[in-house]
């Protein structure tokens, strides 16, 4: 398991919502122009190992993007539906057992044309040793 691994897992349950467009972390992602789209950054905090497992423990962050013209409320639905469907979850997938704590908002700004709200989703994984 490693922390690809572990981006991967995210990445899907986030994707497979369907919520809204997802841009990844990379400087060379370039968002959708003029529509609400959402970031994913991964923030691991500690990783522990034994003989056989690894067990990873951070944060997901999720910054969700709304041009200034469209109302609050989209960003508010779009949180509500990430919480539904992440918040407090196991997701199990090849091996690797990934549980996920509250979803918390950690702040809305105002910067170019979009307003932001973040978003942070602690997560705990353990798997097999790669």
């Amino acid at each position: 398991m490693s922390a690809a691994t572990v981006r991967a897992v995210l990445t899907r349950a986030v994707a497979g919502l369907g919520l809204r467009p997802l841009v990844d972390e990379s400087p060379l992602a370039r968002p959708p122009a003029g529509v609400p789209w959402m970031r994913l950054v991964l923030l691991p905090e500690q990783t522990e190992a034994g003989d056989d497992w690894e067990a990873w423990h951070g944060r997901l962050r999720l910054i969700l993007h709304d041009p200034l013209t469209s109302a609050l409320e989209s960003a508010e639905a779009t949180a509500d539906a990430l919480a539904d469907a992440l918040a407090n979850r196991r997701l199990d997938t090849n091996g690797l057992a990934l549980v996920t704590g509250p979803l918390a908002r950690a702040g809305l700004v105002v910067e170019g044309s979009f307003r932001q709200l973040s978003l942070e989703l602690s997560y705990h994984a353990l798997g097999p040793r790669e």
